[in-house]
């Protein structure tokens, strides 16, 4: 379906809007037309009428097309514009066209131009419309991209920056941790750590930029601080401030408070603490405390004499190496406590004789102290311990109910308590006590017994005796402080007065309303049972440790040993008790402390192969739990999160998901008020001694219960002073952790706290070595390193053509030619003779002779002693950087060579007028040296005066900075003179003076103003010339505009009534309508080739350069399309490219080539041809265009190039003879010329030249 359009019609000549209408309608094109005359009726149908095709006359009464082009664009900016007119000047025309318009028709060719124009108009906004959505689509989807694009560019952005913040972060850090993993790796192998304070401390006031420190220790003796070290003061005054004492200075009042102490802006702090260092000089100072357990054990102190503050960072590290010396000094105190005890229990033993032993019970393997080789009579010498050695010296009688009595302490998980004898080597019988407990595995298997053995021969051999005067003894019973009963099948026959205390009994028929076995407790009255059963047998059993109930129901722990005696003549057991209640409290205590040492010695043990923080806290958590026998175990770290809540990290024992339900937290709340809570803000242990009863371990209490807890112990973990977590140890008895034991687990907790921060540095130090490693193998520097011999150990970034396998193990001599190898090793050696670092620049032959040049420094490497046993080097290579100052200084010279032949007069000022240099010319021209200018003030010199002119330029820039230009006179000079200065900066960009330069323009300013006189004239004939061409305009404007319009209505008019009336007019009538047209077209184009013609001269011109040949084609095609039924041959050689107004001269060869087309249609010859070529001809380009038509006679040449002179009539060839005059014109107006040659029917040839170059 074909569409129907809009068109809006701004005409005010109905006739001409009626002869629009009939032209479309005649090409078949579907439209609803209205038509507008004024302003508002424009504007109210853009509105109510909104139309496709806008059609509109120029000239209007009260309007005119570029107003309502204007008005278009503002309302429709879419809608395709058309102006028709019937005249308009080219120039108005291109200006509509540039303003928006798509095409402008004049009125006289409505028939040929009017429907291709609104057709392309119509197509044009149709793709213009689809073109329009895709690009709004096309920019919503680029804008959506660029915000994309932008934001991931911004998160790129901020990334890399953060990346460059973070890599100079860790640059920045690099060389700390580097220092800090040096003194801690020295302090952790010392068992003096005092002695290193000094080179340690010297390596850290290096990096502080310090000059001074201070090292004072407690003397426990004198109750005072004891100078252990320092540097940077006089040794006079190290002999006064040897002993300090406590609240005495800055270091006095450290040790006393335990706090540390930062002094900074000294000399103008009145603080008398702060005296005695500032007779030293010092601006900044601060003061650390070295603690051990929360006690002070010295000071450690740094000064600066060079600033008066310091960083955070630089009391950060200072803090660190505080707590390196703190803890390095601890771990030697703690290791010397450790000794003084092994040595304690040692000695123990031996005044004990008692020996100890530990069997393994998976391995066999079995361990004796030197004390139980005593005790068995064995030499250690000449024997090992073993299970079969123990069975070959035990009483052959004794061997099995020995090794039963092993069993069944393990069978039962009992203190093995078992007397046994042995036959020494000298074939003594002895009786031994051995005593022992078993260890157990997860599975409850028994996988070892540790357990002591006394030798009791001696009180056997008492017993013995006991039982021959046993009469005497019985008698002895009564006053025994020693409870004595006697019993037959358990019936109680006597007691003695302790044995009445003893079982809280008023007196013996109270007590025998109980049986023996009635007051035993029910879990151990089998084996009671039994034993009462072995001594009525008359068997003599050991003493037996077991408990017994009071009448009060009080169980209490006894030891009993028994008989059979006969009793008022009947048999009976007699059994002594004694209450060892204390005695066994006693033993828990010593077993329990001892079981925790073992926990403190193996947990050193775990922190000295620790590699893995959190393994190493859950095998701290294990030892604590198996060596110390405790139900549970966890170690938690201190969030800094919003709840502040504690995070288990590991844990060991009976834990049954207590943990996941606890919820702890540090903070002040209900929560956080628990013992973990409470000793992670305090920093000290914090002891639940029953959690039935403790209110403020309420929350946690039914879980705790459930899982059989009854108290806890929390010791903080501390770093740096810095708690940073608990470990926790919960037990299944009440008020269980003494005193002793508290202190023995807090020394192991801060053996957990330095074994995790040592872990952590090590792991910081690992990291230190690979960012070192990464930076390394990146910088573009030359790094090495040579050992003793100056054999190359490790070669980063090798320069000079080598590669890193051309160099290692080698020495200087085997890689670089001989001289600069003995150059090298002679610096080397020096480096390593005196320990000193040499900074230096050399040059040195590459693998192409060439010689590279490098700057850097050897500095010595020093061993594990301290003496030096290689060298490391760092170079750069500056060989660019010299070539640079080469080119610098050839430059330099060369500007001084300019600076002094250039012809301008150039002086360098400074800012106060005065002279510092000026060339040649300008000294010449005061007729002085050079260097006699230098110092003089620049007006005195130049101009005469006391002081500057007004117009000097030299003062504004002075004053702004500015470059500044200035012309003037100088009498002094005889001339006139072009002065500009230049503002003249130092490297920090500060104003000292300027460039001055000035150039005689004398001869230009005479010619200036003789220009300046022919300008005026010129001008004034300009004027004369334009108020010509005012009038020429109007004359065109009336020709075209008030003659043509007729002439369209008669072509127009009888066209449409040949049409509309073909049918009523006879053959002569339609004659007579032809002869109207033909005369009125003719008439037509007679005013356009005059206009035409008119306008050439004062059409302005936008001289380029031309690509001709392109010009050529397009005018062929647009000549073939109009010349479709004739047969044109056109040969065009290679153009070349000349210069000229695009538009002019396509003009001029559509009239060439539309004259050889027209001369050539009536040739015989069925083709017409047509022949262009181009040639150079001095500086001009010749373009001629030749055909094989009518020709012309030479002899009427002077005619040829006449406006409206014909050389042919007008029915042999239609035209008006104005086509080559507007030639002619045009290529004038280009500096050009042309002109012709011909003959009759043999053809023509026509020439014209334009410009090569612009």
């Amino acid at each position: 379906m074909v569409e129907s359009h809009r068109i809006l019609i701004l005409e005010d000549n109905p006739a001409d809007a009626e002869l629009v209408q009939f032209e479309l309608q005649e090409a078949g094109l579907l439209f609803t037309a209205t038509q507008v005359t004024t302003r508002e009726d424009y504007l109210r149908n853009l509105q109510e009428f909104p139309p496709d095709l806008i059609l509109s006359d120029y000239d209007l009464p009260h309007y005119n097309g570029a107003l309502a082009l204007a008005d278009t664009r503002m309302r429709c900016p879419d809608t395709p514009f058309i102006l028709v007119s019937g005249a308009v000047s080219e120039d108005r025309a291109i200006e509509i066209l540039t303003q928006g318009a798509k095409d402008y028709v004049l009125k006289t060719r409505l028939q040929q131009r009017l429907v291709p124009a609104v057709r392309r108009a119509l197509a044009e906004a149709a793709e213009q419309k689809a073109r329009k959505e895709a690009e709004i689509e096309l920019r919503e989807m680029h804008v959506s991209l660029e915000r994309q694009v932008a934001d991931r560019t911004a998160a790129l952005q901020k990334q890399i920056e953060h990346c460059r913040n973070v890599e100079d972060t860790l640059l920045k850090y690099n060389e700390r941790l580097e220092i800090l993993s040096y003194t801690a790796s020295q302090l952790l192998v010392s068992d003096k750590p005092q002695q290193l304070v000094e080179e340690l401390c010297r390596k850290v006031m290096t990096f502080l930029d310090c000059q001074v420190f201070f090292n004072f220790l407690v003397d426990e003796v004198t109750g005072r601080l004891h100078l252990n070290a320092c540097t940077g003061i006089p040794p006079r005054k190290v002999r006064e401030i040897e002993w300090l004492d406590f609240g005495v200075a800055v270091c006095g009042c450290v040790a006393r408070d335990g706090l540390r102490i930062i002094a900074e802006n000294i000399p103008e702090t009145p603080d008398i603490r702060t005296d005695l260092i500032k007779s030293f000089g010092i601006k900044a100072y601060a003061c650390h405390p070295l603690m051990h357990q929360q006690h002070v054990i010295g000071t450690l102190s740094f000064g600066t004499r060079t600033r008066t503050t310091f960083s955070m960072d630089d009391l950060a590290m200072m803090k660190a190496v505080t707590d390196q010396v703190a803890i390095a000094m601890s771990r030697v105190r703690m290791e010397d406590k450790m000794r003084q005890i092994t040595e304690r229990f040692e000695m123990a033993q031996h005044a004990a004789q008692v020996g100890t032993w530990d069997w393994n019970i998976v391995t066999g393997h079995i361990e004796w102290s030197t004390e139980m080789f005593n005790v068995f009579r064995i030499d250690p010498q000449k024997n090992r311990a073993s299970f079969e050695l123990w069975k070959s010296i035990i009483h052959p009688e004794d061997v099995i109910i020995a090794g039963l009595r092993i069993d069944e302490a393990l069978q039962k998980k009992a203190i093995l308590n078992s007397d046994y004898r042995i036959i020494s080597p000298d074939g003594q019988i002895r009786w031994i006590n051995a005593v022992g407990e078993g260890k157990y595995n997860d599975q409850n298997q028994a996988v070892r017994m540790i357990g002591i053995c006394i030798d009791i021969t001696k009180r056997k051999q008492t017993e013995e005796a006991l039982r021959e005067s046993e009469e005497r003894y019985r008698e002895l019973v009564y006053s025994s402080p020693e409870a004595v009963i006697v019993h037959s099948d358990g019936q109680f026959l006597y007691a003695n007065p302790a044995a009445l205390r003893l079982y809280g009994a008023r007196s013996l028929d109270q007590l025998r309303q109980k049986t023996v076995l009635d007051l035993i407790p029910e879990d151990e009255r089998t084996e009671i049972a039994l034993r009462m059963e072995q001594w009525k047998a008359g068997e003599r059993l050991s003493l037996k440790e077991t408990k017994l109930t009071r009448l009060d129901g009080r169980v209490i722990e006894v030891e009993s040993v028994g008989g059979a005696i006969s009793y008022n003549g009947k048999p009976a057991v007699q059994v002594m008790i004694r209450d060892i209640t204390q005695r066994k409290n006693r033993e828990k205590e010593r077993e329990k402390n001892n079981r925790t040492l073992r926990a403190l010695s193996k947990s050193n043990q775990a922190m000295m192969r620790a590699v893995d923080e959190y393994k190493y806290i859950e095998e701290v958590c294990k030892i604590i739990v198996e060596d110390c026998g405790h139900a549970m175990v966890w170690a938690g770290y201190a969030e800094d999160d919003e709840n502040k809540t504690v995070r288990p990290v590991a844990y060991n024992g009976f834990e049954e998901g207590y943990i996941n339900s606890m919820r702890i937290t540090w903070a002040d709340t209900e929560r956080g008020h628990g013992p973990t809570g409470t000793a992670i803000r305090t920093g000290k242990p914090t002891t639940c001694r029953n959690m039935q009863t403790d209110p403020l371990f309420m929350p946690w209490r039914e879980e705790a219960i459930k899982r059989g807890y009854a108290s806890s112990i929390v010791l903080p973990l501390i770093t740096h002073g810095r708690t940073f977590g608990a470990l926790n140890i919960y037990s299944k008895e009440p008020d269980l952790f003494t005193k002793e034991e508290e202190n023995l687990l807090t020394e192991l907790a801060n053996d957990l706290s330095y074994g995790i921060t040592a872990i952590r540095w090590r792991e910081a130090l690992r990291e230190s070595e690979e960012r070192f490693h990464a930076i390394a193998t990146h910088t573009p520097d030359h790094i090495l390193m040579q050992d003793r011999d100056l054999r190359y150990q490790l070669v980063i970034n090798p320069q000079l053509g080598f590669a890193e396998t051309d160099m290692l193990g080698k020495t200087d001599y085997d890689i670089f030619d001989r001289g600069d190898a003995e150059k090298l090793a002679m610096i080397k050696r020096q480096v390593m003779e005196t320990g000193n670092s040499i900074t230096m620049e050399t040059s040195l032959l590459n693998l192409r002779g060439e010689p590279e040049y490098f700057e850097g420094a050897y500095v010595p490497r020093r061993g594990p002693s301290g003496k030096t046993d290689g060298i490391i080097g760092y170079f750069r290579n500056v060989t660019e950087s010299k070539r640079t100052q080469e080119a610098i200084l050839r430059a330099k010279k060369e500007w001084e060579l300019t600076f002094d032949t250039v012809p301008d007069m150039i002086a360098i000022l400074d800012n106060r007028h005065r002279i510092i240099r000026v060339n040649k010319a300008m000294a010449n021209r005061l007729n002085v040296l050079p260097k006699n200018c230098v110092g003089m003030s620049c007006h005195e010199v130049v101009h005469g005066l006391s002081a500057p002119p007004a117009f000097c330029p030299h003062s504004l820039t002075c004053r702004d900075g500015q470059q500044h230009v200035a012309e003037f006179h100088e009498p002094c000079l005889g001339g006139d003179f072009l002065v500009s200065t230049s503002p003249l900066c130092d490297s920090s960009g500060n104003l000292i003076g300027s460039v001055h330069v000035a150039r005689d323009i004398t001869e230009r300013k005479l010619v200036e103003n003789r220009l300046a006189k022919q300008a005026v004239e010129l001008q004034e004939r300009t004027t004369q010339l334009e108020e010509l061409n005012r009038e020429l305009e109007s004359f065109s404007y009336s020709v075209s505009h008030d003659l043509r319009a007729p002439l369209r209505a008669i072509d127009g008019f009888s066209r449409k009534l040949e049409r509309e009336y073909a049918e009523k007019i006879d053959e002569k009538g339609a004659g007579t309508i032809n002869v109207i047209r033909s005369n009125a077209k003719l008439m037509g184009v007679l005013i356009d080739n005059l206009l035409s013609f008119s306008r050439v001269q004062k059409t302005g011109m936008n001289i380029a350069a031309i690509d001709m040949g392109k010009l050529v084609k397009e005018v062929i095609k647009e000549i073939r399309e109009a010349n479709k039924e004739r047969k044109l041959n056109f040969k065009v050689a290679k153009i070349l490219p000349g210069c000229g107004d695009l538009t002019l001269i396509r003009q001029v060869l559509f009239n060439l080539l539309e004259n050889a087309v027209k001369f050539t249609r009536n040739k015989r010859q069925s083709v017409s041809v047509i022949e262009m070529n181009s040639y150079m001809e001095d500086d001009k380009v010749v373009y001629c265009i030749k055909d094989n038509g009518a020709g012309f006679d030479m002899e009427y040449y002077n005619k040829l190039f006449g406006v409206f002179q014909r050389l042919h009539t007008h029915e042999e060839y239609e035209g008006t003879g104005v086509g080559l005059a507007i030639v002619q014109r045009i290529i004038q107006r280009h500096g050009g010329k042309v002109w012709a040659e011909g003959k009759i029917d043999r053809g023509a040839a026509f020439y014209f030249t334009l410009p090569k170059k612009l």
